[in-house]
């Protein structure tokens, strides 16, 4: 919309329209747009940027985890909280399939770069 309003307003005065409070927000605007193509094809890894995302929650009803160990779980009530699964167990089977809704695993811990 901005962008047919310098249009406009260029044909209307002759003036180029850059100079002008519409112009000015209309080439902003035009810039902020082709910076969110730019960080969310560098987001899509075509670039140098790596950006990491969260891993998805796996539904309990989907699958449980492969390996025993501790996991980050979406309570019944929809609280987020840790759980352990044990993997030859079937009680703990039973409590994730009564009490959690989803789960993923946790986070690989934090590591100090080395130069």
């Amino acid at each position: 919309m901005l962008k047919d309003d310098v249009i406009l307003y260029s044909k209307l005065t002759g003036n180029d329209g850059l100079h002008t409070p519409i112009g000015i927000i209309g080439a902003y605007l035009d810039g902020y747009e082709r910076g969110k193509k730019d960080i969310e094809v560098l987001a899509c890894g075509e670039g140098e940027l790596n950006v990491q995302s969260e891993p998805p929650w796996i539904p309990v009803a989907e699958r449980l985890p492969k390996k025993s160990g501790v996991y980050t779980v979406t309570d019944y009530k929809g609280d987020v909280v840790r759980f352990v699964f044990i993997t030859h167990s079937d009680s703990s089977r039973e409590y994730w399939y009564r009490c959690a809704k989803a789960w993923m695993p946790l986070p690989e811990p934090y590591k100090e770069e080395t130069e």
